[in-house]
Order: C-alpha cells, then structure tokens, then sequence
C-alpha cells in the first residue's frame, strides 16, 4: 500500500523517512522556524512588561521618580494584557500548559508584587491632609466676629461685620 506524507500541519514542519530494511517509517515534527521565534517573542514581551512594572514600582517606592497616580491604571493594563498576549502564542496552547507555569505565572506574580509595591507608594505619598481647627481663635481686635454660613465666612449685605450676642 502506497503511503504519502503532506506537510500541511500549521506552524509545524513535518518529516517523514523510510528506516532501512522495514516497512515502518520515521516521522519527524518540529516547529517552524518563524513559529518558535514569534513564542520567543511573545515570551520576551511578558517576562519584558513584568520586568518594566517592578523597575517602576521598585524606583518610586526608593523616591527616585516621584509617584504618579494615573499610573495604577498603568498596573492594571499590564494585568490585564497578560492573558491576550498568552493566548496569541502559536498553537493557543491549552490552560496549565508548561507555558503557563514557566513564564504567565510568574509574570502575573511580578506584577501583583509590582502593583502591590506601587500601592504602597500610594498610601505613603497621598495621606489625607489633616486640617487643623484652632480651639479658641483669637478675637478680633473689635470684638466683631465674622457671621458664619455653611461653613463658609460671609460677611452682611451691608460689608460691615456682626457684633457677638
């Protein structure tokens, strides 16, 4: 019976050779050259934007770049561009794959560290500024106080200042 080998196997080179003496053949398949280097790539892109959110995070918790709120919004990007940029590896490889352990756990992990690290810069660096009301404000060298109204200093109509009852 006539066997025919096609090497139709999408982002895969397949290759198939007679073992001498036997009617058994050997198939070799490998990935394509332009397929590993794009997983390479992808690879090189989240160990890369792991690497970028923990320089940042670690830079501003050491105040040398002064802490910057809209860049939380920056953290959770990052998070939120792991799992697309997982999914666009070649053959969408299935879920605990060994990609998953080896590189999108870990960075995953460095970013929540990086966000973490960043959110601590954030309660640090914006405290609530506390207003301190005098007690006793000193009188007015007229003894006329200025009438007070929602909160707000307002003088009368007339601009003059109401005497104390």
């Amino acid at each position: 019976m006539p066997v025919t080998f096609i090497d139709h196997l999408s982002a895969f080179k397949v290759s198939a050779s007679k073992v001498s003496d036997q009617v058994c053949y050997r198939l070799s398949v490998r990935r394509a050259l332009s397929t590993a280097l794009f997983a390479v790539v992808i690879c090189g892109v989240l160990i890369a934007i792991a690497g970028l959110g923990l320089f940042v995070a670690v830079q501003t918790l050491r105040d040398r770049r002064k802490f910057q709120p809209p860049m939380t919004t920056w953290y959770a990007a990052l998070l939120f561009a792991v799992v697309p940029l997982r999914n666009a590896l070649p053959g969408a490889p299935a879920f605990g794959a060994w990609i998953d352990v080896t590189v999108v756990l870990w960075v995953i992990v460095a970013l929540v560290i990086a966000m973490a690290l960043y959110m601590a810069c954030w309660w640090r660096h914006l405290r609530p500024d506390v207003v301190a009301t005098p007690v006793n404000p000193a009188p007015s060298p007229s003894g006329l106080r200025p009438r007070r109204e929602s909160g707000r200093v307002r003088a009368h109509p007339d601009q003059s200042l109401t005497p104390i009852a």
